[in-house]
């Protein structure tokens, strides 16, 4: 081992928190030093430290471990925030993780190879690992209440999660089936369409009153948007389908010469 090689990297996030940070250091050094372990610290964006000891038994078991902060010391415009949006990721991804954002974790090299991210996809890499079949641990870590600084997390991260959300969903469950997904979002706009129109009927005959013209307007809108989600989909299975036809096969290491049988190994 050089003087430049590590056994573990911390990569700790420290956006306007300086105040923490020699304490923070000092923390983290002494754990890796009972533990005689050669690491780096690497501080970027945000404030969080780790349990380091249990992180790295676990990641002998599992590939990815991931912290969950069940007793927390954050006022209700954080937490509630947060409630929402890691029940609606388990429900939508099927990860059963209580802080799917939480900064306490923990990977295996492999993890971050194989995971591609962008833009702010880092928020869902335990659920983009699960779908690479990668297995995934929690564990409860302590949460200290901030002393220095000032949160960055609120009500306005939800829009750009939820859209985030719909990515990590789509890139996971129906990059190779977008009729599925886009078809079913049409099919389900033009049903709620059509139980709009005959509502809308039935109130206008009932009462004999057009109905408002802003729910006609609405209706309107449903029955449409299905036909064109709908072809958007067809239109994406299509480009699929060539893409693969255009894919040229893999290279070819060697031809294995059997009686009446030509056997091909491919590289990968």
């Amino acid at each position: 081992m050089t003087a430049y090689e590590y056994v573990v990297s911390v990569v700790i996030p420290v956006f306007n928190e300086e105040g923490a940070l020699p304490e923070l250091y000092q923390r983290v050094r002494a754990q890796f030093t009972l533990l005689a372990l050669r690491a780096e610290l690497i501080f970027i964006d945000d404030g969080s430290t780790d349990e380091i000891p249990r992180f790295l038994e676990a990641l002998q078991r599992v590939d990815l471990v991931s912290g969950w902060k069940a007793t927390r010391h954050d006022p209700l415009g954080k937490t509630l925030p947060s409630k929402i949006f890691n029940a609606t990721v388990r429900r939508a991804t099927g990860v059963k993780l209580h802080d799917m954002n939480c900064g306490f974790k923990g990977y295996r090299r492999e993890v971050l190879q194989e995971v591609t991210l962008y833009g702010e996809l880092h928020r869902f890499i335990p659920a983009l690992a699960a779908a690479r079949g990668f297995t995934i641990e929690e564990l409860i870590v302590r949460h200290h209440p901030r002393t220095t600084g000032v949160s960055k997390y609120g009500w306005e991260r939800i829009p750009r999660g939820f859209f985030d959300l719909l990515t990590v969903v789509y890139i996971t469950k129906y990059r190779m089936r977008p009729l599925h997904f886009l078809g079913g979002v049409g099919l389900l706009s033009f049903f709620f369409g059509v139980i709009g129109g005959l509502l809308l009927s039935t109130w206008s005959w009932c009462t004999h009153s057009y109905p408002y013209l802003l729910l006609d307007m609405l209706d309107i809108a449903l029955l449409c948007i299905g036909p064109v989600l709908v072809g958007v989909g067809l239109t994406a299975e299509g480009q699929l389908a060539a893409t693969f036809q255009q894919t040229p096969p893999p290279p070819v290491v060697e031809y294995v010469n059997l009686p009446a049988i030509h056997e091909v190994t491919h590289a990968g």
